[in-house]
């Protein structure tokens, strides 16, 4: 009996589906939240009848097709069985809201959940949402290319592959949408704490939001928040409200990430001017993404606290820059104290393995904030790859610095002196390190020290009269 019931739920879906593409395969157990229509084929005259699942009742989802033939859009057919074996079809573009509870106990059928329940149905609406994912993924390509060619990218394999490896384990096996994709990591050169994703699958994330993060389970969250915005098509569901709205399609002054309100100037620069990108999530869409990190974090091992935790370090990013708008109000996103209430409770953790990995970004963001006048903000960070023992010679150079600015003692001088020694082991021509070495020998009173090393930077200096006049006034202080 089996066997005929499969042969004839195979005619049903050729028979709805002459033009398929593909059918995917997979098994998820459902229970209507209300009556679904459905269809199905007569055994007795092989004819398609309407039939209906009631509300309440268990069903089977075992396969998606996409049917190209329906000149309105995608046309997406979910197979189901239910309880008494009895094959039918549900024609998503007829059944817009598909009301039902879709069991899920891993990453997959998570994500097969959503895109069945919210995804297809949107899609099987949109009429031009080819056009549209083509315009938007041009967009998406311009922009970064942008970033690369302004220098904007921060090159670090290591910590890229890494991230790689966690996108890996959150990505699903298969899009049920029928769309291909390949995640792409990049690191960007702005100290804002926000991140991005691109149409073209490309995952922004800026240095600045690396580098104040402390467990590999915030990334985490992050990583699936951004990834649900990608999955569940969040942009073309914009493109298409715009569209709509008789905007044409077009989205200026697009504001992009996972909290801020704020683009960063660095990466202003180039994706405000993204103009069909549909990357204005609304409010919905962002309660939605965190949602979905909190479900997704302990069914991937993690702590599902992570995404409140998340939003506290960029929240408290804002409290102290004094931004209190992005903080209270946060544009387009819901305010930070009422998406961390609603993701859970913020935890103190911090991991020296994963801090390691982004050694690259925390050095990068210490050398924004010294530059900037944030001295104890870039102290504090120096001091976290110094202690995790992967202190480049900019931190240290960018830490003795900041001790002298910030203290003036024998004990605070001699931290600042060893910073810039260790400083010059790994960097021992480069004339800033010998300069600031020179002053805390001078705080010191180590008079002959500095005399020593201001005959060796006169020597260095050779034909720069710039130099020359700096380092004889330097000679007239410790006379």
């Amino acid at each position: 009996m089996k066997t005929v019931i499969s042969i004839l739920a195979t005619i049903m879906i050729a028979t709805l589906s002459t033009a398929a593409q593909d059918r995917i395969k997979i098994e998820l157990n459902a229970t209507a939240d209300a009556v679904i229509n459905t269809s199905k084929i007569n055994p007795k005259n092989g004819k398609k009848v309407n039939s209906r699942i009631k509300k309440g009742a268990n069903f089977t989802i075992h396969s998606v097709i996409c049917d190209m033939s329906n000149k309105k859009g995608y046309n997406y057919i979910i197979g189901v069985c239910d309880d008494e074996g009895e094959d039918m079809a549900i024609n998503l573009s007829k059944v817009p809201n598909l009301q039902a509870e879709i069991s899920a106990t891993n990453k997959d059928e998570y994500w097969y959940a959503r895109t069945i329940c919210k995804t297809l149905p949107k899609l099987s609406k949109m009429s031009n949402a080819y056009s549209f994912r083509k315009n938007a993924e041009t967009s998406a390509n311009k922009s970064i290319s942008e970033l690369k060619n302004n220098a904007l990218v921060l090159d670090d394999p290591y910590l890229s592959s890494y991230i790689y490896s966690l996108l890996a384990k959150i990505n699903p096996s298969m899009r049920l949408d029928f769309f291909n994709y390949d995640f792409r990591v990049i690191i960007v050169r702005d100290d804002e704490p926000n991140a991005a994703i691109y149409p073209n699958g490309a995952l922004v994330i800026n240095a600045g939001l690396l580098s104040r993060i402390h467990t590999e389970d915030e990334l985490v969250a992050l990583l699936c928040h951004e990834a649900n915005h990608f999955l569940c098509n969040h942009y073309l569901d914009n493109i298409a409200t715009m569209q709509k709205n008789a905007i044409g399609g077009m989205i200026a002054g697009v504001v992009v990430g996972i909290v801020s309100p704020r683009a960063g100037a660095a990466v202003a620069s180039t994706i405000m001017n993204a103009t069909s990108l549909g990357l204005a999530f609304d409010q919905t869409q962002e309660k939605e993404s965190d949602q979905a990190a909190v479900d997704l974090l302990p069914v991937l091992g993690y702590d599902k606290n992570a995404m409140a935790s998340l939003i506290k370090v960029i929240g408290d990013y804002y409290l102290n820059e004094g931004d209190l708008q992005a903080y209270y109000h946060s544009g387009k996103h819901p305010r930070i104290e009422d998406r961390i209430a609603a993701t859970g409770t913020p935890y103190e953790k911090r991991d020296s393995t994963f801090e390691k990995r982004i050694a690259s970004c925390v050095s990068y963001s210490a050398m924004g904030r010294f530059t900037n006048g944030r001295f104890s903000q870039a102290l504090e960070m120096v001091n976290q790859n110094d202690f995790n023992g992967v202190a480049s010679g900019l931190d240290y150079y960018v830490k003795g610095e900041c001790i002298l600015a910030l203290y003036d003692s024998a004990e605070t001088n001699n931290q600042a002196r060893e910073s810039f020694l260790k400083a010059r082991e790994l960097y021992p021509t480069d004339a800033s390190i010998l300069k600031s070495l020179i002053i805390s020998d001078i705080r010191l009173g180590l008079k002959d020290e500095a005399k020593a090393l201001l005959d060796e930077y006169i020597s260095l200096a050779r034909n720069d009269n710039k130099e020359l006049t700096w380092a004889q006034n330097m000679k007239m202080n410790i006379r």
